[in-house]
């Protein structure tokens, strides 16, 4: 006797992937592994960086990147593009950044500007150093925040 295909955990579950480079799209991508529907706001006229890793005419890094996830543009930096998200935001379940807290603030897309459009919404943020305490608005990369966080106790 053939079994129907089980449904994925994360069906029906809306992650909208407001992130660049790349530990917090990795996120959003995992969550679309596993059957959220994740949403990429990519910059206009850019897309995503990882579009720009090309070996050939595509990128590979995209494609990998990319996958289980629909994009649209908005340009973050504008009103308008601020404005257009502040009326996405209450439609989904996650919402994925990795924007400087300063970044946020700045465009009004801060933390609690988000609770207050969308109570129940899960915000994820992934940082180097958190969204508060004094380095908080420092970029940061993997290598960096992994120094950062000092030795692994595994490692002993």
């Amino acid at each position: 006797m053939a079994t129907l295909p089980q449904a994925l955990p994360l069906a029906g579950v809306r992650v909208l992937d407001l992130s660049t480079v790349l530990a917090a799209p990795v996120t959003a991508t995992f969550l679309g592994d596993f059957g959220a529907e994740v949403v990429k706001v990519e910059e206009p006229g850019r897309g995503d960086f990882t579009r720009g890793a090309k070996a050939g005419a595509r990128s590979p890094y995209w494609a990998q990147e990319a996958r289980n996830k629909k994009s649209v543009t908005l340009d973050l930096r504008t009103g308008r593009g601020q404005d257009l998200v502040r009326r996405l935001v209450p439609h989904f379940d996650v919402v994925i950044t990795n924007y400087r807290p300063s970044t946020l603030r700045s465009w009004g897309l801060d933390p609690d500007a988000l609770r207050a459009l969308a109570p129940d919404t899960v915000l994820v943020y992934v940082t180097g150093y958190g969204l508060t305490g004094p380095y908080r608005d420092r970029g940061s990369f993997d290598r960096i925040a992994s120094a950062f966080a000092g030795p692994d106790i595994r490692d002993r």
